[in-house]
């Protein structure tokens, strides 16, 4: 069974993260963004700066969002992909971004709550582009970044939308203790990691600032 489907990483290598973060702030102000564009940014944002996959990101509750003098936090209250009778994943805290606001998750999930506060039919952060602005699914948050993506310059018949969990882990590896990468992606093993998210990149609140921070403001 190995040998007719091997549990092997899709790719051996993952796009660079600085050239998407250089197209997400040449968007401009949050502001001046139309919402379709602005749900983009948010998810890669989430995306990016969190590690997780994208039914964590449809799993987002606003009655689980809170602003604090610093940052956000956010709790998923649902069962995920590696949720176990002892294990879920922690509570996930974003601190403001302040060397540029452009790419300040903190800020885009605020803007992103006020455009949406009149059009949202639940309590699920995301909504349609399209009304009745219904919840969506895992498939649509993952279509989104597939999108953007496409538009940052990045090959998307080579990568698909989970390689975000992987550039975003590689990006910050090195930076920071592998402990808090396993923290805020949700892993118990370091083998796992090395295996399907370490990648060399092809031409908690410490981790998404990491990850930003290596687009210097210009």
């Amino acid at each position: 069974m190995f040998l007719k489907s091997p549990s092997l990483p899709r790719c051996k290598n993952t796009w660079d993260v600085e050239r998407v973060l250089k197209f997400i702030s040449d968007l401009g102000n949050n502001e001046n963004l139309e919402f379709t564009t602005l749900t983009y940014k948010l998810v890669i944002l989430l995306g990016l700066t969190t590690g997780q996959r994208c039914q964590t990101l449809s799993f987002v509750d606003v009655r689980n969002i809170e602003f604090i003098n610093d940052g956000v936090k956010i709790r998923i209250g649902d069962m995920l992909k590696q949720s176990s009778a002892n294990r879920h994943l922690k509570e996930i805290f974003l601190k403001q971004f302040k060397q540029n606001e452009k790419l300040c998750v903190v800020e885009c999930l605020r803007h992103y709550l006020i455009v949406t506060s009149s059009l949202r039919q639940s309590t699920q952060l995301f909504v349609a582009l399209k009304k009745p602005h219904n919840p969506v699914t895992k498939s649509t948050i993952a279509r989104w970044i597939k999108t953007l993506l496409k538009f940052a310059g990045i090959d998307m018949t080579i990568f698909k939308p989970h390689s975000v969990r992987a550039a975003a882990c590689s990006a910050v590896e090195g930076h920071i203790p592998i402990d808090t990468i396993l923290k805020t992606a949700g892993w118990t093993r370091k083998s796992n990691f090395r295996k399907f998210y370490d990648r060399p990149v092809k031409c908690n609140d410490e981790f998404g600032h990491t990850l930003l921070s290596k687009l210097k403001e210009k």
